[in-house]
């Protein structure tokens, strides 16, 4: 795995990161010109994106026209719903904040180069509540469901936290998590989003 980092003009953003990854082997870049320049199968580039006078999304989008291999991860110093939305439309792979802590920032990493997408817990919930917005559930979907697991389900899908679900339901947020790992494993799925996807098509 290779770790490129398109250098920050903030030093201690760029100095956080650095650290915050310091088990890995990082490339700092100081022009996104230079990507084209290098293999980028198998890596990641970390972008702060207030670091650039243009627009992220459109620098998002330039890269990947021709870096199809590459995986981005956008930074922000205030992550909201609306840049999250374009970002990941554009075709990053990850979308949080640029100080996070170090555990999650390395998770997000880890996440993205297992192919998968990273994005920070409330604009996941904030997804997945839009997803599902004026959408009826399936009941055939259901099927395989226990009655518990069936109304975590459900509230999961309408952006409720485990922590808001047990409340609802009256029960220990450990409960909430065992029943939610059995719906995922019941309806071959990984997560919340997923399970989101699976009841909207």
């Amino acid at each position: 795995m290779k770790i490129y980092y398109l250098y920050s003009k903030t030093k201690e953003v760029s100095k956080y990161i650095v650290e915050s990854l310091k088990k890995y082997e990082i490339t700092l870049i100081h022009d996104s010109s230079l990507l084209f320049d290098v293999d980028t199968k198998d890596s990641i580039l970390l972008l702060h994106i207030e670091s650039y006078d243009e627009d992220a999304v459109e620098l998002v989008k330039y890269l990947l026209k021709d870096l199809k291999d590459l995986k981005i991860l956008a930074l922000s110093n205030n992550v909201n719903f609306l840049n999250g939305t374009a970002l990941l439309q554009a075709g990053v792979k990850g979308y949080g904040n640029v100080y996070m802590h170090n555990v999650i920032l390395e998770q997000a990493v880890e996440v993205i180069m297992s192919l998968n997408v990273w994005i920070y817990p409330e604009l996941a919930q904030h997804l997945i509540k839009n997803l599902t917005k004026d959408e009826s559930i399936n009941e055939d979907k259901l099927a395989k469901l226990s009655k518990h697991e069936k109304e975590c389900a459900i509230l999961a899908c309408e952006g409720n936290s485990n922590k808001d679900i047990a409340s609802l339901l009256d029960v220990q947020e450990i409960t909430i998590k065992k029943h939610l790992s059995s719906v995922y494993k019941k309806l071959s799925l990984k997560n919340r989003m997923e399970l989101a996807l699976y009841f909207r098509d």
